[in-house]
C-alpha cells in the first residue's frame, strides 16, 4: 500500500498527510464486517478490474458463542472507541451486560436474556410464564428462575409484571413495603380516583400514615425502562470468532476473522490487460484504466492490512483475557488500549478503531471486543491489579456463600477481598453492591428470618 497503508496509524508523535486514501483505509479499519462487505460491494460495481474469489466455508471447529440480538449501533467515519463508549447504552445492552456479570452460565441466563426482548416500552412483561415457557419450549420454573434474575437487574422494577408489582420492588429494595403499603399496591385504582377516605379504611392507617405512604409511592418510577432508547434490535454478528485449541495444538486460543461474513476481493490483471490492450495508445482510456487498476490494487492490500491489524487485536486481548475464558469474570484482568498497542506495536487510535462495534464469538458468549477494557483496582502485598469487573464478581461470590442469618457488611467484604489480594475502599465496595442490586447486610439479614 506504499505511504498510505493503514500501518501509517502506528505512528506516534509524527505529522500524516491525510490524503483520501489513508482516511478510507481509516474508516475501514472502524467498519464492521457488515459495514465492511456493503462498501466492498459498492467499489466492485465502480471498479471492474476487481474480482470475488470462491468462498470458502468457515472453519466448524470455531465457537461462536452464544447468539445474541442488540441494538444495532454500527460505526461512523471518524468515530474513535472513547466516543461509541460514551453514547449511551441501550436498555438491551444495560440488561446483558448485568446478566452476563451476575448471572452465571446455563438456563436462567439465556431465558433471562430471551426475556430481555419481551420487554414493553414501560419495561414490564405482561405475557404470562406459562405462555413464556410455551414459547421458549422449557419448563414454567425456568422461565420464573429467568424472571427472578432480570428482576435483580438495574433499574429495579424492570420485567414486572404490572404497575403495582413495578412499585413493590422499588419500595421493598429501599426497605419501605410494610402491609399498609401492600393494601395500597393492591387498591391503586382508589388512588388514582383519589378517594382517601377509602385508602384510610382499607390500609387501617390515619390520614398521616396514608400521606407518607402515597409521596413514597410517588417517588417511584412508574417506568423503568423510560431512561432508555427503543432502538430496533438487529442480529449481532461475530467479527472475529475464537476457539480453544487442545492439547496436542500446544493449548491456549486460535483467533480468525469470521469469513462468512467478511468480504473478499482479487485483483483482475488478466481482465486488465486484456482491455488495456484494446485501448491502444488513446492516453485518456489509458489514464482511466490505470487509476482503475491502482484503485483496485489499493482495495486488496488495504482489506489484507485491516485483516492482520484486527486480528493482532484481538489475538493480543485473547492472550491477556485468557483467565477470564477459562475460569470466568471473576478472572477478568485490568486491561487498556495502551496495553493493547504496547503488546502489538501499534498506536492506541489503530487499538481504539479496531475494537469500535467490533463483536467476538467466544465460548462465554457474544461479546464486544470493549467488554475487556476496564481499568484497575490495586491489588495487595504486591499482587496484580483487578479489573472492576472482577472485583464485582468476586463481591457476588462472597455474599452468595455467605451465611444468611450473619451477613457480611460491606467492611467485612473489604476484609476478606483484601485477604485475596484486593484492596478496595468501602465506599467502592456500596458501589458495586448497588450495580449488583444487592440489599444492605441489614435488610439482607432481615429477609433471611422473615423466610425462615
Amino acid at each position: 500500500m506504499g505511504s498510505e497503508s493503514p500501518a501509517l496509524m502506528q505512528a506516534t508523535g509524527q505529522a500524516l498527510v491525510m490524503t483520501p486514501r489513508l482516511r478510507q483505509a481509516i474508516e475501514m479499519l472502524q467498519m464492521t464486517n457488515h459495514d465492511l462487505a456493503a462498501f466492498v460491494a459498492a467499489e466492485m460495481e465502480a471498479n471492474p478490474f476487481l474480482g470475488r474469489p470462491v468462498r470458502e466455508d468457515a472453519p466448524r471447529d470455531f465457537d461462536p458463542g452464544t447468539p445474541w440480538v442488540g441494538a444495532g449501533v454500527r460505526s461512523t467515519p471518524g468515530r474513535s472507541l472513547e466516543e461509541a463508549l460514551a453514547r449511551p447504552l441501550s436498555l438491551r445492552e444495560h440488561l446483558t451486560q448485568q446478566m452476563f456479570l451476575v448471572v452465571p452460565p446455563g438456563p436462567a441466563r439465556v431465558i433471562g436474556e430471551m426475556l430481555i426482548d419481551q420487554l414493553d416500552e414501560a419495561g414490564y412483561i405482561t405475557t404470562t410464564p406459562e405462555a413464556l415457557a410455551a414459547q421458549f419450549g422449557c419448563s414454567v420454573e425456568d422461565v420464573e428462575e429467568g424472571l427472578a434474575a432480570l428482576r435483580g437487574c438495574d433499574p429495579t422494577g424492570i420485567g414486572a409484571g404490572s404497575l403495582a408489582q413495578c412499585l413493590e420492588m422499588q419500595l421493598s429494595e429501599r426497605g419501605q413495603m410494610d402491609s399498609p403499603t401492600r393494601v395500597l399496591l393492591a387498591n391503586l385504582p382508589l388512588l388514582a380516583k383519589g378517594d382517601m377516605a377509602a385508602l384510610r379504611r382499607t390500609c387501617g392507617v390515619d390520614e398521616e400514615g396514608l400521606r407518607a405512604r402515597i409521596a413514597r409511592v410517588r417517588a417511584c418510577a412508574p417506568r423503568p425502562a423510560a431512561g432508555f432508547d427503543h432502538t430496533p434490535v438487529v442480529a449481532v454478528v461475530p467479527d472475529v470468532l475464537m476457539r480453544a485449541l487442545g492439547p496436542a495444538a500446544g493449548g491456549g486460543w486460535a483467533v480468525e476473522l469470521n469469513a462468512a461474513t467478511l468480504p473478499r476481493v482479487l485483483l483482475n490483471r488478466t481482465y486488465y490487460n486484456e482491455v488495456a490492450s484494446s485501448a491502444g495508445r488513446d492516453p485518456r482510456a489509458r489514464t482511466f484504466l490505470r487509476e482503475r487498476l491502482e484503485g483496485a490494487s489499493w482495495l486488496v492490500k488495504a482489506l489484507d492490512q485491516r485483516a492482520k491489524t484486527i486480528l493482532a487485536v484481538a489475538g493480543a486481548v485473547v492472550e491477556r483475557q485468557a483467565g477470564f475464558f477459562t475460569y470466568g469474570a471473576a478472572h477478568l484482568a485490568p486491561m487498556t488500549l495502551k496495553d493493547i498497542a504496547s503488546d502489538i506495536g501499534m498506536h492506541e487510535s489503530t487499538v481504539s478503531r479496531v475494537c469500535a462495534d467490533k463483536f467476538i464469538g467466544t465460548p462465554r458468549g457474544l461479546l464486544p471486543l470493549k467488554f475487556f477494557f476496564s481499568s484497575a483496582l490495586a491489588g495487595t502485598g504486591g499482587v496484580v491489579a483487578h479489573a472492576g469487573t472482577a472485583v464485582r464478581e468476586r463481591i457476588r461470590a462472597l455474599i452468595a456463600s455467605e451465611d444468611p442469618q450473619e451477613p457480611f457488611s460491606d467492611d467485612q467484604i473489604v476484609q476478606r477481598l483484601a485477604a485475596q489480594g484486593v484492596a478496595v475502599a468501602r465506599r467502592t465496595v456500596t458501589k458495586y453492591r448497588r450495580v449488583l442490586r444487592i440489599p444492605t447486610s441489614a435488610d439482607r439479614r432481615r429477609a433471611a428470618r422473615v423466610a425462615a
